[in-house]
């Protein structure tokens, strides 16, 4: 009897292994599903990131449309979107803001403070008015057609700096031709977002 149970505890151990060649198979059929999954997942990351930019973008030149109807002009830098302190004396009466929510990043000196992607690592916000060489008419492949054919106005553009490559490719993608490029081909652009074009 007990030689009965030892022979079927080692049969039943004996079957209950896996093959080499089993194990194999297994890892190479999680390989190649990997190998599947990881760029999808890494697209919709890069479109989440494109997404939030264009989020921040929004909210920027909505903040900049409302100071310029408030004050006839728009800011020298976003900072003045937000905090009052560096808003020149002689226009404090005209600031109704705060014209966007105070950033939870910035970056440089007052009074030009930029805002920082608190999502995307690297990526800062700036406004950058475009005048004469260079500007656009919100039509254009690369930031050189930023201010092309506008030589006797401005473009008053959303500066998005250090953009990673596939991110802004996934922005582009989007928008076409309605934003600019720095460098389409580096690992990191900068885009310009057109707000206003004035001749």
């Amino acid at each position: 009897m007990r030689k009965r149970i030892v022979s079927q505890i080692q049969c039943s151990m004996t079957e209950a292994g896996f093959t080499l060649v089993e194990l194999l198979m297994v890892i190479s059929i999680i390989i190649v599903l990997l190998a599947l999954i990881l760029p999808t997942l890494q697209g919709s990351s890069d479109k989440r990131n494109a997404a939030a930019i264009m989020k921040t973008v929004e909210n920027i030149s909505s903040g900049l449309i409302r100071y310029k109807a408030d004050l006839g002009s728009y800011p020298a830098a976003l900072q003045l979107l937000w905090d009052k302190s560096v808003v020149s004396s002689t226009v404090t009466d005209y600031w109704k803001g705060p014209y966007m929510d105070t950033p939870s990043k910035t970056t440089g000196t007052a009074p030009a403070i930029d805002v920082a992607d608190q999502f995307v690592a690297g990526v800062t916000y700036h406004y950058v008015k475009l005048t004469g060489s260079g500007g656009g008419t919100g039509n254009c492949a690369n930031c050189t057609q930023v201010g092309a054919n506008n030589p006797t106005g401005a473009d008053h553009t959303v500066q998005v700096l250090s953009v990673p490559h596939d991110t802004a490719k996934a922005i582009k993608d989007q928008m076409g031709n309605r934003i600019c490029l720095s460098d389409a081909n580096a690992d990191t652009t900068d885009i310009y977002f057109i707000v206003e074009e004035t001749w």
